[in-house]
């Protein structure tokens, strides 16, 4: 069976949506599929095809890519060429099927496009709504019609992938899509590189991911700053931080707190680097800003500490999914 996977991010890319992609690009291969990946052309890494666990890797210029560095509305000029250049690409070697990975729904779009155009069936595989994202997200305008084709996209493909029960009844009750179009497929840690390492511990609490909003990660910072408080080498590493005005923001508040010498800010690492990383702290750390919004999700970093054996630390509101 040929499955196409039309992923927003994919390795090198280490983040949470990355991983999903790789992980569905891994197994699905492992069980005998031939995989293959289309992933939007970025700026930072190089649009090389490369070969990830077996599966074939393509980057093509896509709306995502011009949105990199152009105004929305000019992206979306640019959707019909990015469709038909997917087309262009897919069709000689025609899947039986394509998943298509959401947040942001315009690759989604472009494939559910191509999808119907080839005649074959599509799963979106919802890691994230833009319900959610919309929430951290500037663009009234942008968000509206992110907001309106996702509804769209989920009513006209066949299946629908969600990673928690409460994200598939905000889909059902939001967007009026009846239960039985969508099956929970959690999130998880692959056990063949997360696993138990005997390590000298060198912190005593991580949290993966760097600072977000979303993250609530000024509250996280503050509520720490007692904790230093009370026993003043305690340490907290953060891995995965952008340089952004939020993440300033955080640098400013460990600044006026005077943690610097209690909280690590360590960039993007490679993927088969993150064990380590673990394996090095005491305690994981897990941090939700307490607007509804996020209540469904659940951290990818809560599989992963799981994993590794670590005892995870848990500040945000009750009542939601990964307090559960």
């Amino acid at each position: 069976m040929k499955i196409l996977l039309l992923c927003p991010y994919f390795y090198p890319e280490s983040n949470a949506a990355a991983v999903r992609g790789q992980a569905f690009a891994k197994y699905l291969s492992k069980e005998g599929a031939e995989v293959s990946v289309i992933v939007p052309e970025k700026s930072d890494i190089p649009n090389d095809t490369i070969k990830y666990e077996g599966c074939r890797v393509d980057r093509i210029k896509t709306y995502n890519t011009i949105g990199e560095s152009h105004h929305f509305l000019f992206s979306l000029l640019y959707l019909p060429f990015s469709i038909f250049e997917l087309i262009r690409k897919i069709k000689k070697n025609k899947p039986n099927l394509i998943i298509a990975s959401i947040p942001s729904p315009f690759l989604a779009l472009e494939g559910l496009c191509v999808a119907k155009y080839l005649g074959v069936p599509i799963i979106l595989d919802v890691r994230d709504t833009w319900i959610a994202g919309m929430e951290v997200h500037e663009g009234a305008l942008r968000n509206k019609i992110k907001i309106l084709l996702e509804k769209l996209i989920c009513s006209y493909v066949d299946l629908i992938f969600s990673v928690t029960p409460l994200q598939k009844k905000t889909i059902v009750e939001v967007y009026n899509i009846p239960q039985s179009k969508i099956k929970v497929v959690y999130n998880g840690a692959d056990l063949e590189i997360f696993s138990k390492i005997k390590i000298n511990k060198e912190v005593d609490f991580i949290h993966l991911g760097g600072a977000r909003v979303y993250y609530d990660t000024l509250n996280l910072i503050v509520a720490f700053s007692y904790i230093v408080k009370k026993l003043p080498n305690t340490t907290l590493k953060f891995v995965g931080c952008l340089d952004d005005n939020y993440t300033e923001d955080v640098k400013k508040c460990v600044k006026k707190l005077d943690l610097f010498d209690n909280i690590i800010l360590l960039p993007q690492i490679p993927y088969e680097k993150v064990p380590i990383e673990l394996a090095k702290a005491r305690i994981g750390v897990i941090s939700l800003s307490f607007n509804k919004a996020f209540e469904p999700a659940i951290g990818v970093k809560t599989y992963e500490y799981m994993a590794m054996g670590l005892p995870t630390a848990y500040l945000g509101p009750s009542n939601n999914e990964q307090y559960n």
